[in-house]
């Protein structure tokens, strides 16, 4: 059985594309950029990849949608435009073709999914029911202020702020 190594311009076009996911990248500009032609840099992307560049681009976008869709607050549309796509309905399109479901879809069935309660030793039945904590606040001596828990939360809009700052930092790293 012959082995075959990894061909290094095949696997420095494949990291360009997980790199570049955001931006155009066009498979016939990657061979032109390595120096072999179009239909030779496609013959040894299948043989590596197994799969075609353009399919490869596809497949890596969408898994990268999808955890973005699963996992942050961030919109549809903006998640389409993080993954390298102009037009919503051809990534709604794309995506339903990938996963069996349209991208809204996805995110209101991850949505409405209850996160897990982290308290592990519940409060006994024939305990008062309590209201909502109050934190105090203030330094030493004078009175001490009194704050809502929902004041010492981030907003969604600080989270999802900080995400798009460390996605962004992570495409231009």
């Amino acid at each position: 059985m012959k082995t075959v190594l990894p061909d290094p311009r095949i696997t420095w076009a494949m990291d360009h594309m997980h790199r570049c996911l955001g931006q155009r990248v066009d498979p016939v500009a990657l061979a032109y950029g390595l120096n072999l032609s179009p239909s030779h840099f496609c013959h040894l992307f299948t043989a590596q990849a197994g799969i075609g560049p353009a399919r490869y681009l596809e497949r890596l976008r969408m898994q990268r949608a999808r955890v973005l869709i699963e996992r942050t607050f961030l919109t549809v549309p903006y998640v389409m435009i993080l993954v390298g796509y102009d037009d919503g309905d051809h990534f709604a399109r794309d995506f339903e073709r990938h996963h069996g479901v349209f991208p809204e879809t996805l995110r209101t069935a991850t949505a409405a999914t209850p996160l897990p309660t982290e308290n592990k030793d519940p409060a006994p039945a024939d305990a008062p029911a309590q209201g909502p904590r109050k934190r105090r606040t203030g330094g030493r001596g004078g009175r001490a202020k009194t704050r809502e828990p929902s004041d010492c939360v981030r907003s969604d809009v600080e989270i999802r702020d900080e995400l798009i700052w460390r996605l962004a930092k992570r495409l231009t790293a």
